[in-house]
């Protein structure tokens, strides 16, 4: 779209103007009156240095936002304290978790994970370890057999 003199006056005046709910128009809705695409609109309305909308969804401008504006400060988080990991197992969870291969199709209603113990810092059991973990071994790399 060529943006006339008379295309950019009468997008300040639809930048300006408001619904019968008070609310701004979108870019959008500008861009139906215009023969344009929001995107074009705001780019031509950032272009034009016109003023910036509240921003929809912290209610802030963006202008402000981008400029450091100083804002509301939120309530700090409250943290569970650390709980150190048992010596068993240094950093693990304090229960391992059982093997989580699965076992049938995901749909079946006989679908399931193995659930036996699992080798410590795996999902998997020793069983399941010994598949899902597999080397290649050097002369396949070599052979360009195997992608990297």
């Amino acid at each position: 779209m060529e943006w006339t003199l008379e295309h950019k006056a009468r997008l300040t005046q639809l930048w300006s103007q408001r619904k019968a709910n008070g609310k701004p128009l979108t870019s959008t809705e500008i861009g139906l009156q215009l023969g344009a695409t929001g995107a074009a609109i705001s780019h031509q309305v950032r272009k034009l240095k016109l003023e910036p909308r509240p921003h929809p969804v912290v209610g802030k401008r963006r202008g402000d936002i981008l400029a450091g504006a100083v804002h509301e400060e939120k309530p700090p988080v409250t943290r569970l304290p650390r709980v150190p990991a048992p010596p068993d197992l240094p950093g693990q969870m304090f229960e391992r978790l059982p093997c989580r291969w699965p076992i049938g199709q995901p749909r079946s209603p006989d679908f399931r994970f193995c659930d036996a113990p699992t080798v410590p810092g795996r999902s998997y059991c020793h069983e399941h370890c010994q598949k899902a973990y597999v080397v290649k071994p050097m002369k396949d790399y070599l052979r360009g057999e195997c992608n990297l």
